[in-house]
């Protein structure tokens, strides 16, 4: 539930534009809530559900990656 609160939390900034839009932020947010999403409506997912978190993990995951990548790359440009 403390993960649910904390994704809310942040879309509701986001929403308000008290911080900035930014894209992999969104998407990595969106990924955390449907993994708390599962886990808050099923304790002991079966199979669909642990497929489905996984999924939307790989997602958040990969997404976070790529951020890294571009910010690590426009550093390197001396564009950051």
């Amino acid at each position: 539930a403390g993960v649910m609160a904390v994704v809310l939390l942040t879309l509701g900034l986001d929403a308000a534009g008290i911080v900035h839009p930014c894209p992999y932020c969104r998407t990595q947010r969106a990924a955390l809530g449907v993994i708390a999403l599962i886990l808050l409506v099923s304790p002991r997912p079966g199979l669909l559900g642990k497929y489905l978190a996984a999924l939307a993990g790989v997602f958040g995951l990969v997404v976070g990656v790529t951020q890294n990548f571009n910010h690590i790359k426009k550093m390197n440009k001396g564009e950051f």
